[in-house]
């Protein structure tokens, strides 16, 4: 529920929850960034991948019954199913996105734009695809008992730092035909920022 209430909280005055606690709850309306709250959505999502990751390891294990195991791998397999489908008929497609015919940029801008998050969109689904299919192997191995919890643990582990990765990577060193500059400060500009001047060299003799 928490990780929920902040996931709608986060999107401001576009989700009508918003306007509920900035009318009615005392001080809510001093807060100016919503999208904020998404940090109760991150904690939240990682306590509960810890329990997740607790109960299939104790259903890998220690659980005979087979029932509940299949129940799991259809679920699995359905999301597994649900993203072919969705590559096979090429959603999103082209056009997708809303048009804004208010916005002043060239046409050819927005179609470029447009076409940028169509790939973005695309490539992340075949990501996540790999991954799942990369993790439900991964279960199925240890449920034949060809690896144990631990080695299960930090295959997952590792798995996560390497998803990660390529989200940072997108934000510390973006593609040159992504629009977007780096979040990280340029090394020509640090080093000016922390070269020696008057007023350094000042207080290094005063103390």
């Amino acid at each position: 529920m928490t990780a929920l209430l902040a996931l709608f909280l986060s999107f401001g005055k576009n989700f009508f929850i918003y306007e509920i606690f900035y009318n009615y709850f005392p001080y809510f309306n001093k807060f100016r960034v919503p999208v904020m709250f998404l940090i109760l959505t991150q904690f939240s999502v990682s306590i509960l991948a810890g329990l997740g990751l607790d109960i299939i390891s104790n259903l890998i294990t220690r659980d005979k019954n087979d029932t509940l195991f299949k129940k799991v791998t259809g679920v699995f397999i359905s999301i597994i199913t649900l993203f072919f489908i969705l590559k096979l008929f090429g959603v999103p497609k082209p056009g997708y996105f809303p048009k804004y015919p208010q916005s002043n940029l060239p046409s050819e801008v927005i179609i470029n734009f447009d076409n940028l998050r169509l790939d973005m969109i695309n490539s992340d689904m075949i990501t996540a695809m790999l991954f799942l299919l990369f993790t439900g192997a991964v279960f199925y191995i240890a449920r034949r008992g060809w690896v144990t919890v631990k080695g299960l643990a930090g295959i997952v582990i590792t798995l996560t730092i390497a998803d990660l990765a390529l989200v940072d990577r997108k934000i510390i060193e973006p593609a040159k035909d992504s629009y977007r500059q780096s979040t990280m400060i340029n090394k020509s500009l640090k080093s000016i920022y922390l070269s020696e001047d008057e007023v350094i060299r000042f207080f290094k003799k005063d103390t």
